[in-house]
């Protein structure tokens, strides 16, 4: 078992903490926030798995780096490639939304 512990600024002046366990190919990712005590999308979570250590209070930006090695080969890699997949998606058929958009307001102009 490898674990990770983090100290997160948030919005609440009450900092939360930001745990990472792994256990065979199994990743656990807690945070005390609102959003993480109900299993709910946690931008704590994400941000520090992405590298993102501005908001880190407990010094341990090191420990931030492993994470990419921790999250190797697990079911949350698969879950954020198949977020990552479907983002991608959406951006394309956002991209087409405005392009029809434009065709149909070019074309009842006349």
């Amino acid at each position: 078992m490898t674990e990770y512990i983090f100290t997160i600024q948030g919005s609440q002046p009450e900092p939360y903490v930001v745990t990472f366990t792994r256990t065979g190919n199994k990743l656990i990712a807690i945070c005390t926030c609102v959003a993480g005590v109900n299993r709910q999308y946690c931008k704590h979570r994400f941000n520090l798995l992405h590298g993102d250590v501005t908001a880190l209070l407990s010094g341990n930006a090191d420990d931030v780096k492993e994470l990419p090695a921790m999250l190797a080969g697990t079911n949350v890699e698969a879950a954020m490639g198949a977020l990552a997949a479907a983002e991608e998606i959406q951006r394309q058929v956002t991209k087409e939304v405005a392009n029809c958009k434009r065709t149909l307001a070019h074309a009842m102009s006349g």
